[in-house]
């Protein structure tokens, strides 16, 4: 009997403590590995907004980071959409997406450290009018290293111009 009350007094003393701790004994959730990455471009671009589960925006929507979510991380997030051209991390259109609306072709230069894309594209589609010009350093600067003609696309970079993207301007 005194071993029976002993244990019963025990449980309970168990009990108490672990509602007095707010069940802090139990394990914590593993971070969300899309979640550290948004934090992280965010922290590295400053001025974007996370606007879903895997998506950042800059300049009110005129441009748009997507980043692939589930166990494969190179799939492509989405197809380039209508009015936007698109640079991508992977070959295949694979990895993450940065996206633009056709409205920033006004000459204006773009310069993909903004958006901590500078010098990872390894594809790229242009779904737009508009032609673009892409250039190994910030400003403009360096050589061109690729255009992308309106409605065309490339599933991948050569080797000698691969991960080189650092601005670019569209006309």
């Amino acid at each position: 009997m005194k071993h029976r009350l002993a244990a019963i007094l025990a449980a309970f003393a168990a009990a108490v403590a672990l509602l007095a701790t707010g069940g802090a004994t139990v394990a914590a959730a593993a971070p969300d590995p899309t979640q550290q990455k948004i934090d992280r471009i965010l922290a590295q671009a400053p001025g974007g907004t996370q606007t879903s589960k895997n998506t950042i925006a800059w300049q009110n929507g005129d441009v748009v980071m997507t980043l692939p979510t589930g166990k494969n991380a190179t799939a492509a997030p989405a197809p380039c959409p209508d009015g936007r051209f698109c640079l991508y991390e992977a070959a295949n259109f694979g990895g993450r997406s940065v996206s633009f609306r056709d409205r920033l072709c006004d000459n204006r230069v773009v310069n993909l450290t903004a958006f901590n894309f500078n010098d990872v594209t390894s594809s790229w589609a242009n779904n737009t009018d508009f032609d673009v010009d892409v250039w190994a350093a910030i400003g403009l600067g360096g050589a061109r290293l690729f255009q992308m003609f309106s409605f065309t696309e490339s599933m991948g970079l050569t080797r000698n111009i691969n991960d080189q993207a650092s601005s670019l301007n569209c006309y």
